[in-house]
């Protein structure tokens, strides 16, 4: 592999034991990989998980965050001291726990409170940009179309690739902190132009009228593509920020998908054959009401009516569409528990727009933490409701809870009469 004067005096460890220890696991990868050389990358998005409880870690107990870092993402026993992250422009995945999810739980520990607090010093010490969001391009981080990017959350990878245009494979948690530390990824995957050509053309008959609906369509693009780079071509003057977002999770949650092409919209698809890029399609998928269905049918399973918890903002939400719960809900009050997911900046926004408070009032919380991510959940939960094929996808895996799943106005409805009804 070609290695530049810099990266050798890296490996040399001319700027620290960190770095030298990042760009030897950098170098590994790329060679398991067949990358040529590394690439430079000022914008990366970590995830650390908070180093209690235990149970995170298999076991491992870690006196502090740098011993977690280096155990957890530079594979290496050693206790290793981190400088600045080289990577100008990182940004926080919303990994770890928050204190206000601690309470919502009834968790009295309060050395896993403190662990929010060193966390959060942790990121500030390294220079890290704390957006704590599986969505951080709601927040105006929007790498432009070209940039080489790390990014290990699905969602958040499908977005940049296809929506922004920028460039990242979906990482590990080695190779996206090591990233962030050193600087460098390997060239590969999907930063390679021949490997950014759309494979699977699909034909859209039936536009979705919800983000549910841009959930389900994305959904059934990923199951039956599998493996690939699907072209949607869809007859719509434009798509919002909120429809992509959980067209893409729901995509890559359903396939082997971490970029889409939307012929006339998407940066890398004004037309059909920059699409494809001389590609032959392998398939031609058609996309209609009977499609939709099969979807619906198969994420909304629960067979009892009663709801008792409802999980909304997976993607995290964005300000708009806090803004619609609050409307729903507005001079309400749950019977359900209601919990809403979003960055700490969004949370901040709707309360300076009076949503936040309408959802309080209404007994619902706002918090940035993911209850899958975390494993912690409240109890004495049966019955889930949710607006998000990817929560509905995952949470039957490791919890034994029943699962409805539709458009957030039912998901409001369900949370205030405890009862599920489709509207």
């Amino acid at each position: 592999m070609k290695l530049t004067e810099q990266e050798k005096a890296i490996l040399a460890g001319e700027e620290g034991r960190a770095r030298q220890i990042a760009l030897q696991n950098m170098v590994d990868y790329a060679n398991a990989l067949g990358a040529e050389n590394l690439l430079d990358v000022d914008d990366v998005s970590i995830g650390l998980y908070s180093r209690l409880p235990e149970t995170i870690h298999g076991g491992q107990h870690f006196e502090t965050y740098e011993d977690m870092c280096s155990y957890d993402y530079l594979a290496t026993d050693e206790k290793v001291k981190f400088r600045e992250l080289k990577a100008r422009r990182t940004v926080t995945n919303n990994a770890g726990v928050t204190k206000e999810w601690l309470q919502y739980c009834g968790i009295q520990d309060q050395e896993l409170y403190g662990c929010v607090d060193e966390l959060d010093q942790f990121y500030r010490s390294h220079h890290a940009n704390h957006t704590n969001t599986c969505a951080p391009y709601i927040l105006g981080y929007v790498p432009q179309k070209g940039a080489h990017v790390v990014s290990a959350e699905s969602s958040q990878v499908i977005f940049e690739n296809s929506v922004l245009g920028a460039r990242t494979n979906c990482e590990g948690d080695v190779a996206m902190t090591g990233a962030a530390i050193v600087g460098k990824i390997p060239n590969c995957g999907l930063h390679l132009d021949e490997n950014r050509r759309g494979t699977h053309l699909v034909k859209v008959h039936k536009i979705p009228s919800s983000l549910f609906e841009w959930d389900l369509m994305g959904y059934w693009i990923g199951k039956h593509v599998k493996v690939g780079v699907p072209v949607i071509d869809i007859d719509i003057p434009s798509i919002t920020f909120d429809s992509y977002k959980g067209f893409g999770a729901a995509m890559t949650t359903a396939g082997q998908v971490d970029l889409f092409h939307v012929i006339g919209h998407t940066p890398e698809a004004p037309n059909y054959e920059a699409a494809f890029g001389g590609n032959e399609s392998q398939a031609i998928l058609d996309y209609g009401a009977a499609e939709e269905q099969e979807i619906i049918e198969e994420l909304d399973w629960a067979r009892e009516k009663e709801v008792d918890f409802v999980l909304l903002g997976c993607p995290h939400y964005s300000a708009f569409q806090i803004a619609d719960a609050a409307r729903f809900l507005n001079g309400r009050k749950c019977k359900a528990r209601l919990v809403i997911m979003t960055a700490p900046a969004t949370q901040a926004q709707a309360r300076i727009n009076g949503d936040a408070q309408i959802i309080e009032e209404a007994g619902g919380l706002l918090t940035a933490c993911c209850p899958p991510m975390v494993a912690t959940w409240p109890k004495d939960i049966r019955v889930l409701a949710t607006d998000s094929a990817k929560m509905a996808h995952y949470v039957p895996g490791t919890r034994d809870y029943k699962i409805h799943a539709g458009s957030t106005r039912s998901c409001i409805e369900a949370a205030v009469t405890g009862i599920w009804q489709e509207v």
